[in-house]
């Protein structure tokens, strides 16, 4: 099973999340990629300038032009989402993503997972899916500060999301 783990990160938690799905499919034999979403003009500093043009890029549906990035996703059995939430919805550099890479995500299973410092991301989750005309994600996550909540419940939810995922391609864990 080939993996791509496609995701934007402006603090590190998807970051943190991507790295640790790639260790846990690799472990039980599967192959992930980690395919890094950037920006090509970034608002990824800590002024406070910068979370609200984020929040205004959300609340906009913007879709920001990226920098350029290697993917090929024919050469993947699946594909990952990871995306912080911004103003409850999925961070506009993953909204650009989706649109550029539409033909492939409603080919192959799909799955996502969401970054928050609230407590729920199940809206974000389901505009993913609408937004890329999904029918179903194939497993979901959502989690609050994985960074900073590095603790035996944050991988217990990452290890259960990666189990669905290696469950329909019968790679046991």
């Amino acid at each position: 099973m080939r993996t791509a783990i496609a995701f934007y990160s402006r603090s590190g938690n998807c970051r943190f999340v991507a790295e640790r799905i790639s260790k846990i499919i690799s472990e039980a034999g599967g192959f992930a990629e980690l395919i890094e979403i950037k920006l090509a003009k970034d608002f990824s500093s800590i002024r406070p300038l910068d979370y609200l043009l984020a929040g205004k890029s959300a609340i906009m549906k913007e879709t920001p032009q990226l920098a350029r990035m290697l993917f090929y996703p024919e050469q993947f059995d699946n594909i990952i989402l990871g995306t912080p939430i911004w103003a409850n919805d999925m961070a506009s550099p993953m909204r650009t993503f989706i649109c550029e890479n539409l033909a492939a995500l409603q080919s192959k299973p799909v799955s996502a997972y969401v970054c928050l410092a609230g407590k729920n991301g199940t809206a974000a989750l389901e505009n993913i899916r609408g937004f890329a005309g999904i029918e179903k994600l194939e497993a979901t996550l959502s989690l609050t500060n994985p960074k900073k909540h590095d603790d035996a419940e944050t991988d217990i939810k990452i290890r259960g999301f990666c189990e669905k995922i290696l469950n329909e391609y019968k790679i046991t864990h």
